[in-house]
């Protein structure tokens, strides 16, 4: 149980560091949003589906063009 506790932490306040970036409250807001979404996806296509929907959101800005890169790297090969 701590093991998972402190992945959530650690989960979350990388995901706040990223949203800190150059980006309105607005994009802040979504971006953890959908960070939450994924991280409480209780199936494995629910998952899938809320992945593909933030890198959908991603691609739209150059801004944002990095969150595919870190969830990857930081998220998905982990889970």
């Amino acid at each position: 149980m701590e093991r998972t506790k402190s992945c959530e932490m650690h989960f979350y306040d990388c995901t706040h560091k990223v949203a800190k970036t150059t980006w309105s409250s607005q994009w802040r807001k979504k971006f953890i949003t959908m960070i939450h979404g994924i991280y409480t996806a209780e199936t494995p296509g629910s998952y899938e589906a809320k992945r593909r929907a933030l890198f959908e959101w991603a691609a739209n800005k150059p801004k944002r063009a990095h969150v595919k890169t870190w969830f990857n790297n930081f998220w998905h090969v982990r889970r």
